[in-house]
């Protein structure tokens, strides 16, 4: 039972987590409409560039963080068995 609310939990977390990062993304885009390419690139393509590469950018780093905290658990495991 634990188990099955822990990963509800996971779930409604990481719909939070996209959200906060679409969000995040489109107020991003709406602020950089100076910095665009002008004529030569439209807004909207523009726009979605930058929301794809933010989403990009914080996976990854999301991914790398969990497999740096991954990789401390398995070496402080790893330790606490080396004492025994």
């Amino acid at each position: 039972m634990k188990g099955k609310h822990k990963k509800e939990k996971t779930t409604e977390d990481e719909q939070t987590y996209e959200k906060s990062l679409d969000e995040f993304a489109r107020l991003m885009a709406e602020g950089m409409d100076n910095e665009r390419r002008g004529a030569i690139e439209p807004f909207e393509v523009y726009s979605e560039r930058v929301k794809a590469r933010i989403h990009a950018d914080l996976d990854q780093f999301r991914n790398r963080f969990a497999k740096g905290y991954q990789a401390l658990l398995e070496e402080l495991s790893h330790e606490d068995s080396l004492k025994k």
